[in-house]
């Protein structure tokens, strides 16, 4: 049958690219194995219209097709939950889901001598379960990826905040050694004989001293630069997300930056195209405000809030 018919459910797959806010999808996963057990409970995961008799007796044939349909089921259920408790993020559901197909078709094939057969709706819950556990991974892996860019900014943050704190520090002596330096060369002009010699050494300690606090000054400042630094990136990803949807991100990767953002979200079954590039010093406040000017475009804040996707014409971000 052609896939729209026979697979019509398969849009629950797309629903994580579409960024469709679809609440707890364990809640849903719940109740689709609650509605399967209600359809073996009320018999009609496996059909059998065709009443059989064992010797005459048609309550032998009931028991006979009873446990027929009840080990087609068990063989059933038993591939499908294999496959589904082995899907992670970066598996290939779709070869899941063929492989479930062929089971079904294969199950129900060996259940013509019998005329039964396993029910389509029921091959439908279990495409659902499939889909709905592979979103459950996919979700996992984004929260991952959330904290760990969480915890990326807080760590450039703290650095950030550390080499600034270690540049003021250093002007302050900066300042405090260049007073006292100025105090000891008008003594100085003031001075004569071992006195005069006695400052001359305070005036080599302290211009040494206000070298070495102009040094540090400027080497943390550098540090504090380095670490603020970083390349702002617009991207999209039209096989995952569809047209006009760009993600403003940024990286400080060391490497090639550019091979980073075209393999990052492994989940996604496209790679991500960039289309914008350019360095900042001071990344994360660039990114920031980015963010906050198309706030109002941003494509499902509940769920893309650490992610940066905008719905917006790549002409107004550029």
């Amino acid at each position: 049958p052609p896939r729209s018919t026979l697979f019509p459910y398969t849009t629950l797959f797309r629903s994580r690219y579409d960024f469709i806010n679809s609440g707890s999808y364990a809640s849903q996963l719940k109740k689709i194995k609650d509605s399967q057990r209600k359809m073996i409970k009320d018999r009609k995961d496996v059909i059998c219209d065709t009443s059989w008799t064992i010797q005459v007796s048609e309550k032998d044939g009931r028991k006979m097709i009873e446990s027929f349909q009840k080990l087609i089921l068990k063989i059933f259920n038993s591939e499908c939950d294999n496959l589904i408790s082995k899907i992670k993020y970066n598996s290939n559901v779709e070869a899941s889901e063929t492989k479930i197909s062929k089971a079904f078709s294969r199950l129900n094939k060996n259940a013509e001598v019998v005329h039964c057969e396993i029910s389509g709706k029921y091959l439908k819950l279990k495409f659902k379960e499939l889909f709905l556990s592979y979103q459950i991974e996919c979700e996992s892996q984004e929260e991952k990826e959330r904290q760990k860019i969480i915890r990326e900014e807080a760590r450039e943050r703290r650095q950030i905040e550390k080499y600034m704190k270690a540049a003021e520090e250093a002007e302050e002596r900066e300042i405090q050694f260049q007073q006292e330096l100025e105090v000891v060369l008008q003594e100085q002009e003031l001075s004569h004989g071992i006195e005069k010699e006695k400052l001359e050494v305070q005036v080599r300690q302290l211009k040494h001293k206000l070298e070495k606090a102009r040094n540090e000054k400027e080497k943390a400042n550098e540090q504090a630069s380095l670490e603020k630094a970083g390349n702002i990136y617009v991207i999209s990803n039209i096989g995952s997300f569809g047209r006009d949807i760009y993600r403003i991100c940024m990286t400080k990767k060391s490497g090639d930056p550019d091979e980073y953002v075209s393999s990052m979200s492994p989940s996604t079954p496209f790679p991500f195209d960039i289309h914008l590039r350019f360095m900042s010093e001071n990344a994360l406040e660039t990114l920031a405000s980015l963010h906050k000017y198309f706030a109002d475009k941003r494509v499902n804040k509940a769920r893309s809030e650490r992610k940066g996707f905008f719905k917006v014409s790549l002409e107004e971000i550029i």
